[in-house]
C-alpha cells in the first residue's frame, strides 16, 4: 500500500552547486638526521668508566631525564644525592636527605656508584 501525503513538506533545504575541491598538498620534503647532543645512558659502559668520566657523564645528563641518584665516596665520608655540575677542580652535589648543596674538590673523590631509587 502506498502512503498518501496530504500536505507537501513545509521546509525545503537548498544545496548550493559547488565545484570540485582543489587540495594543495605538500609534494616534497627533506629531513635532517640530528645526533643527540648527549650520550645515551648506558649502564654497561658506565661500569667501564673511571671516576672522573662517571662524574662528567652524570653532570651532563639532559634535563629531560630524571636526576640520577648516586653514591659519592670521598677519603673521609660517603654522600648520597645528585651531581649538579662539575668542572676541572670541584663537583657541586645535592644531598638527597637534607636537600642541601655542597661543593666537593675533585681530588677528594674516591668512587662514584649509581643507586637505584624509585
Amino acid at each position: 500500500m502506498k502512503k498518501h501525503v496530504e500536505n507537501t513538506p513545509l521546509l525545503y533545504i537548498v544545496q548550493p552547486n559547488l565545484g570540485p575541491k582543489t587540495c594543495y598538498m605538500q609534494q616534497t620534503f627533506r629531513t635532517k638526521k640530528e645526533k643527540p647532543s648527549y650520550p645515551p645512558p648506558s649502564f654497561a659502559n658506565f661500569r667501564d668508566m673511571d671516576t672522573i668520566e662517571r662524574i662528567e657523564f652524570l653532570a651532563t645528563l639532559p634535563n629531560e631525564l630524571r636526576p640520577v641518584t648516586c653514591e659519592l665516596k670521598t677519603k673521609n665520608k660517603t654522600y648520597e644525592g645528585v651531581i649538579q655540575t662539575c668542572d676541572k677542580k670541584k663537583v657541586v652535589f645535592t644531598l638527597s636527605e637534607e636537600e642541601k648543596t655542597i661543593t666537593i674538590p675533585l681530588e677528594h673523590i674516591v668512587s662514584v656508584s649509581l643507586i637505584g631509587k624509585s
